[in-house]
């Protein structure tokens, strides 16, 4: 049967550690089953030991980038992915029937036509992808659903790819290679 659950990541500063364990034991406060709840992170310690499993990655980003490696690292077949800074408030368990009928990655966002200024990136800087590019997406990178598959891993390694590249597109709001930029143009290319 296949396995499911939440991650969240915490690379580089205590702070991240700290906010991940505010995150976990949020989540068991207002949880109503026992989905596992995992860290990705680059050291065991004292804050690390609420969560079900943690997976300690060698040479991190220690940025938001990490989340470019969330296909690698998470130990579940479906995973939400939800930013360490971030608290819940009620019981989340309904997010997996808001994901139910999605593709294999999916988040919270809008699409707009091509001639928008409104989204992640612009259709005049998609460079080599602009024949398959059909319109363009905003979204919100604190909160990822996926599913393991080939084309769950496509989606990430293509996301990697333009972040390598970034300066080679057009990409809105972040000077730097993001994984929001990058996700949303990535999720176009892969329809």
């Amino acid at each position: 049967m296949p396995t499911r659950g939440f991650v969240t990541i915490a690379t580089g500063n205590e702070k991240y550690y700290e906010l991940a364990q505010n995150l976990v034991l949020s989540y068991r406060k207002f949880a109503s089953d026992d989905t596992p709840f995992a860290l990705i992170c680059d050291r065991r310690g004292p804050q690390t030991e609420p969560f079900d499993q943690v997976i300690v990655v060698e040479n991190p980003n220690c940025s938001y980038m990490d989340k470019l490696l969330l296909y690698r690292y998470s130990p579940y077949d479906e995973t939400i992915f939800i930013d360490s800074d971030s608290l819940i408030l009620a019981d989340i368990g309904e997010l997996w029937k808001d994901f139910s009928d999605a593709d294999d990655v999916s988040c919270y966002g809008c699409t707009y036509p091509l001639e928008s200024d409104k989204a992640w990136f612009s259709y005049d800087g998609t460079g080599k992808y602009k024949s398959v590019i059909k319109y363009l997406v905003g979204l919100h990178g604190g909160l990822y659903y996926f599913r393991k598959s080939n084309r769950c891993d496509a989606i990430f390694e293509t996301a990697i790819e333009l972040a390598s590249q970034y300066h080679q597109y057009s990409f809105s709001h972040f000077e730097k290679p993001a994984d929001e930029p990058v996700m949303a143009m990535s999720l176009v290319i892969h329809h």
